[in-house]
């Protein structure tokens, strides 16, 4: 099974911050239109994988980033499902 996050965001400005704060760590994401199953003020959302979830979140709160919401997808043989998850940065 495939998995992967899918973030939307208010505003373009709000989509680059991400993706400049993201790459500069060293995290690999991928900007894209946002899924016609979401609805977002913004057409462009980013994708990332699970493995840097953790890191992802300590990001969100460290740098102020600003996000609509955030997805999991899964997709297992084209079956493509997907779960609201929380925002808010763990608690250490």
């Amino acid at each position: 099974m495939e998995s992967y996050y899918i973030v939307t965001f208010e505003t373009t400005h709000h989509a680059l911050k991400f993706e400049k704060t993201l790459k500069g760590e060293g995290i690999s994401l991928t900007l894209l239109p946002v899924p016609r199953r979401l609805s977002s003020s913004c057409g462009i959302a980013a994708r990332f994988l699970p493995d840097v979830l953790h890191t992802v979140k300590e990001l969100i709160g460290c740098h102020d980033l600003q996000l609509d919401k955030l997805y999991l997808f899964e997709n297992e043989k084209n079956n493509v499902k997907f779960y609201s998850v929380e925002l808010q940065a763990e608690e250490e």
